[in-house]
Order: C-alpha cells, then sequence, then structure tokens
C-alpha cells in the first residue's frame, strides 16, 4: 500500500459497542508492515473480533433500502469515500478475518459493492464478505469492483486509486 501514515503516530478508531461499551482500535505502522492494538483487550470484554460492529455502521441508519454500500477494507478506504459523499463501510478486523459473526447482517437491505485490495488476501477477504452476505438472503446480488482491471500497483486500495 502506497499510503504515507506516520510511523511514529498510531491512527486511533473508537468502537462504539451495542451495548454502549467502547473499544480503541490503534493502528501501528512499523518497519515490516502494521499492526493492531485493542484496549480494553477483548478478553477482558468477554467477546472477540467476529463481534465488533461495521465501522461507519451509524451511517446506514438513515439510508432508504436498495440503497448502494460500498464495503471496503480497512477504516482510512471507508473513511475517504465517505469524505466524497460515497457511504462506505468496513470491518474492524483484517484481511484474514473469516467469521464475521452477525456484522453483515446490517447490510442485507442494501446493494453492497465490495472493493478489495489488489492483492490476494484482499480478493480472498472480499469473497469471503460476498458469500456471507450472498447466503443471508441479501436483497440485492452482491457486485464487484475489478480491481485487476485497474492501474494499480499489488496491496494498492480504494485511498491508492483515489490519489
Amino acid at each position: 500500500m502506497q499510503n504515507n501514515l506516520n510511523k511514529a503516530d498510531p491512527i486511533k478508531y473508537k468502537i462504539q459497542l451495542p451495548d454502549g461499551r467502547t473499544i480503541i482500535k490503534q493502528r501501528i505502522e512499523t518497519g515490516e508492515g502494521k499492526t493492531f492494538r485493542y484496549t480494553p483487550a477483548f478478553s477482558a470484554l468477554g467477546i472477540s473480533l467476529r463481534d465488533l460492529p461495521l465501522y461507519g455502521l451509524e451511517k446506514l441508519n438513515s439510508l432508504r433500502e436498495g440503497t448502494e454500500v460500498w464495503f471496503v477494507e480497512g477504516e482510512e478506504c471507508a473513511k475517504r469515500l465517505n469524505a466524497m459523499g460515497v457511504t462506505a463501510v468496513s470491518g474492524y478486523w483484517g484481511s484474514s478475518q473469516k467469521d464475521f459473526g452477525d456484522s453483515l447482517k446490517a447490510l442485507m437491505d442494501f446493494r453492497v459493492i465490495c472493493w478489495p485490495d489488489n492483492d490476494d488476501a484482499g480478493k480472498s477477504y472480499m469473497s469471503n464478505v460476498a458469500r456471507q452476505l450472498s447466503g443471508e438472503n441479501s436483497l440485492q446480488p452482491v457486485q464487484w469492483v475489478d480491481v485487476e482491471s485497474m492501474d494499480l500497483n499489488e496491496k494498492d486500495d480504494v485511498v491508492d486509486y483515489l490519489n
């Protein structure tokens, strides 16, 4: 990914759980990639990654059934699209996540378009998302952005494409 994030300052996201509790997710860039830290730890709350709501979930509350919603890989990608007036959500988990709990049920009434990162992990992740959405009897078929047909480098994402 080509995003220019300051490696010294972690990016923080406030996650509001349905029961009102709050978790802080920190994205920490290292020389070898990125890592995530959640405070408090999931074990202290008796939950796991699959129990987290979608990033941007609150944006769905005022939408009509059938509205287009983009599912992207990563909070920064969703944030960028939302800033452009495009409704986008993401998981708080990474591309290796295969169990989404009930979080994707929030998307059942919408026309979902998946935009994976341009790598095998991203495509596999979005395939798992699309499979679960389709299996939940979504009102609309899941659509895809064909990242292979775009002028993207390996691992590029929505933010890279828009820059």
